[in-house]
C-alpha cells in the first residue's frame, strides 16, 4: 500500500515562546510507498540558535535543546508515534497507545544527514514506515521543532498550534495527510 504526500511548509513560533528574530523554519515532506523523507530547513541569522554537536545514536530528551520532531497516527487510532533528530545526530522514536500515555521506544531508525551553512542549517531524516503497515487508510502527520536561541530560551515551531501553551502531542497538530494509494 502506497502513501503519497509531497510539498513544503513553513512552520510558525507558539505565540507564548516568541522566537528569536531573524530566522524561518521551514520542512519538506516526501511519502511514497513505505519511505518518509522530512527535510527540515532553518534560515537565517543562526547565531541566534543553538545548534548542539550531538552523539549519532539514540537518546531521549532532545526536546531540552533544539530538536527537530515529527509525529505520525494513522487515522482509526488514537495510537501515535513520536521521532525526534537533533543536530548532529541523536535521535529518538517512541510510540503512544494515546495521547502522552502508553509510551514505549519504537523499532524505527532514521537515517539522518544534515548541511551546516553561514545562514541556513539543513537536517533531513529518512525512515522506513514498514513499521506503520498496519495502519489502514490515511496517515496525519504533525511536524514541530524546539529551537533553543543562544540565550537558552525555547521556542517551539509547528505547522498548527491548538492551545494555549505548546503541545506537539495534540492531535489536532497532525495537520498533513498521506492517502492511501
Amino acid at each position: 500500500m502506497a502513501r503519497e504526500l509531497s510539498g513544503a511548509w513553513l512552520l510558525c513560533p507558539h505565540p507564548a515562546h516568541p522566537a528569536a528574530e531573524g530566522v524561518t523554519l521551514a520542512a519538506r515532506i516526501e511519502c511514497a510507498a513505505a519511505r518518509l523523507t522530512c527535510r527540515y530547513e532553518l534560515r537565517g541569522d543562526l547565531s541566534r540558535v543553538r545548534l548542539p554537536q550531538t552523539t549519532a545514536a539514540r537518546t531521549d530528551e532532545l526536546w531540552r535543546h533544539t530538536c527537530f520532531e515529527l509525529f505520525l497516527t494513522g487515522a482509526a487510532g488514537a495510537h501515535y508515534w513520536e521521532l525526534n533528530f537533533a543536530p548532529g545526530g541523536a535521535w529518538a522514536a517512541y510510540h503512544f497507545e494515546a495521547y502522552r500515555s502508553g509510551r514505549s521506544e519504537a523499532p524505527m531508525t532514521p537515517c539522518l544527514s544534515e548541511v551546516r551553512l553561514p545562514h541556513e542549517f539543513t537536517l533531513e531524516a529518512r525512515l522506513s514506515l514498514s513499521a506503520l503497515a498496519a495502519a489502514p487508510g490515511a496517515l496525519r502527520l504533525g511536524i514541530s521543532a524546539v529551537l533553543e536561541s543562544a540565550t537558552g530560551a525555547l521556542s517551539y515551531w509547528a505547522l498548527a498550534h491548538g492551545r494555549a501553551q505548546p503541545d506537539f502531542h495534540d492531535p489536532g497538530t497532525f495537520v498533513l495527510e498521506a492517502h492511501a494509494t
